[in-house]
């Protein structure tokens, strides 16, 4: 769970101990970030080296994590449970797609039931 703090007197509200914040720079320029949100920033909180959003988007949570210059999205599903990881456009695993597919769609990997989502 999260722990909510309020200021009333200043209307200050922290989320486990962190005010929310918008994502880093580096992963607003990351290719893959910008591949699949565009222009799109999302308020976050820092929980276990992720950066969480704040509120769902489109029914969804989304975790990042940049090391290295490598980048980790993870979207979860509250409502059934399931988390689905951001995979990039290049690799072994992408060989037998269209170019389009890889291209100008993401791609979302489902561990548990190793199925792969393609969403334009």
């Amino acid at each position: 769970g999260k722990t909510y703090l309020l200021n009333v007197m200043s209307g200050t509200v922290l989320i486990n101990g962190s005010p929310p914040s918008q994502l880093p720079r580096s992963i607003l320029d990351h290719p893959l970030y910008k591949r699949t949100f565009a222009n799109r920033n999302f308020e976050v909180v820092e929980d276990g080296g992720f950066l969480v959003t704040c509120t769902p988007v489109f029914d969804r949570h989304y975790r990042f994590l940049e090391l290295s210059g490598d980048l980790q999205v993870l979207e979860a599903d509250p409502n059934t449970g399931e988390t689905m990881e951001l995979l990039g456009s290049a690799g072994d695993w992408t060989g037998t797609l269209p170019s389009r597919l890889r291209s100008m769609h993401s791609h979302w990997l489902l561990r548990d039931r190793n199925i792969v989502l393609v969403r334009g």
